[in-house]
C-alpha cells in the first residue's frame, strides 16, 4: 500500500490530469453515441475496462527503468516481427486483417508497435548520436522501420504504418542528421509516395485521398464520411446541440462517430466550448511532454520522450485534421479519446515512457521539486 502511494507522489500532475480529462470527454463522447442507440450500449462498458487495463500497465512501468526498457528492446522488436507476420493469416475484419480476435475482444497488434518500434528507434539513435553523422545511419534506421511497415501495409493498415515513419523521420532529424542527407531524405521520400500510389495502395486508398480534394464529388461514396464529419462539426456552433442531441451522430448520418469522429460528435454536441477545451488539454499535454524531453537526463530518455510526443501529436492533428476536412480519411484515432482497447491501452504505455523519464530527469525538472 505504501509503495502505492509512493508512486503516486512521483506521477507527474499535469500529465496525470490531462490524461484525465481526455479520458473523461472521450467516455462522455461515447456515452452519448449510445444514448439512442447510434452504437452498441456495451461499448462505454469495453472502453472502462480499456481504461483500467492502461491505468495499472502505467502504474506497472513505473517500477521499470529507461534502461531496462532499453535493454528488451530488440527482443521486443523481433516479437513485434513475428506477430505482425502471424496476423496476417487471421480472418479479415472489415476488409483488413490486422486483429486477432480473443472472444469478444479483439487485439490490434500494430497498435502495441508504436511502443516498440519507439523503443528500438530510440537505443539505436542514442547510440549513434554522439557520433558523426553518416548516411548509413539513415538507412539501418530506416531499415528498423522499414521491415514492420512492409508487414501492415500488407493487412493493409496505411494509418499506423505512418505513425511509425513519422517517428522515425522526427528521431532521425533529432540525432543530428546532415542538411544534404536531409535534403535526399525528403527527395526519397517523394520518389516512395510516388512507388506506394502505383504499386502500394490499395483503390479504396487512393479513392479516399481523391475525395479528400473535392468530397462533394461522390457524397454517396467516398466523399461522405468527410462530408458528415465537416456538417458535424459546423452545426454545433458556440454551445453545442446538447449531449445526445447531435443530429449527425445520433441519427447515424455521421460513420464510424465512437472511433475515427469522435471529435465529431463533441465539436457537434458540446460546440466549440467543448472542442476547444479538448484541443487545449491536448496542447497542454504535448507542452508537458515536450518539457519533460527538454529536462531528459540520457539521450536515450530525450529520444523516448520526443518520440512519445511525435505520435501523439500526429495522430491528434491527423484526426483532428479528418474530423474537419483538412486531411483525407486514414482511419487513425484520436488518443485517449477515440474508442479502441489496443489504442487506449498502448496510449496509456506510451505515457508511462514519458513518465519513466520525466522520474529520471535532471534535478531541475524532477516531479515534485
Amino acid at each position: 500500500m505504501f509503495r502505492f502511494l509512493r508512486r503516486l507522489k512521483k506521477i507527474d500532475p499535469v500529465l496525470a490530469t490531462c490524461t484525465a480529462l481526455l479520458v473523461t470527454l472521450g467516455v462522455i463522447g461515447i456515452a452519448s453515441t449510445t444514448a439512442r442507440g447510434a452504437v452498441d450500449a456495451g461499448l462505454v462498458s469495453t472502453q472502462l475496462i480499456a481504461i483500467g487495463i492502461g491505468v495499472i500497465l502505467f502504474f506497472i512501468s513505473m517500477s521499470f527503468s529507461t534502461e531496462v526498457l532499453k535493454r528488451y528492446a530488440y527482443p521486443l522488436y523481433g516479437g513485434l516481427l513475428v506477430v505482425l507476420t502471424a496476423v496476417l493469416f487471421t480472418a479479415p475484419i472489415r476488409g483488413t486483417r490486422g486483429w486477432f480476435s480473443l472472444g469478444s475482444f479483439q487485439f490490434q497488434p500494430a497498435e502495441v508497435g508504436k511502443v516498440i518500434i519507439l523503443l528500438i528507434l530510440a537505443k539505436y539513435f542514442a547510440a549513434v548520436a554522439a557520433k558523426p553523422s553518416r548516411f548509413q545511419f539513415v538507412w539501418v534506421s530506416g531499415l528498423l522501420v522499414l521491415l514492420p511497415v512492409a508487414l501492415m501495409l500488407l493487412q493493409p493498415d496505411l494509418g499506423t504504418a505512418l505513425v511509425y515513419v513519422v517517428c522515425w523521420g522526427a528521431l532521425l532529424l533529432l540525432s543530428g542528421l546532415k542538411k544534404r542527407f536531409v535534403v535526399g531524405l525528403f527527395l526519397s521520400a517523394a520518389v516512395v509516395a510516388g512507388g506506394a500510389w502505383a504499386f502500394v495502395l490499395q483503390d479504396y486508398q487512393k479513392a479516399r485521398i481523391v475525395s479528400f480534394l473535392n468530397p462533394e464529388a461522390d457524397p454517396l461514396g467516398q466523399g461522405y464520411n468527410l462530408i458528415q464529419s465537416k456538417i458535424a462539426v459546423g452545426s454545433g456552433q458556440f454551445l453545442g446541440r446538447g449531449l445526445g442531441h447531435g443530429s449527425q451522430s445520433q441519427l447515424r448520418f455521421l460513420p464510424e462517430q465512437h472511433t475515427d469522429f469522435i471529435f465529431a460528435v463533441i465539436a457537434e454536441e458540446l460546440g466549440f466550448i467543448g472542442a476547444g477545451l479538448l484541443l487545449g488539454i491536448f496542447f497542454v499535454l504535448l507542452w508537458r511532454g515536450i518539457a519533460i524531453a527538454r529536462g531528459a537526463s540520457t539521450e536515450y530518455g530525450l529520444m523516448l520522450a520526443v518520440g512519445v510526443v511525435v505520435m501523439l501529436a500526429y495522430q491528434f492533428v491527423i484526426n483532428v485534421g479528418m474530423n474537419m476536412g483538412l486531411f483525407p480519411v486514414t482511419g487513425v484515432p484520436l488518443p485517449l479519446v477515440s474508442y479502441g482497447g489496443t489504442s487506449m491501452v498502448t496510449t496509456f504505455l506510451l505515457l508511462g515512457v514519458l513518465q519513466l523519464v520525466a522520474q529520471e530527469g535532471k534535478p531541475k525538472e524532477k516531479l515534485g521539486r
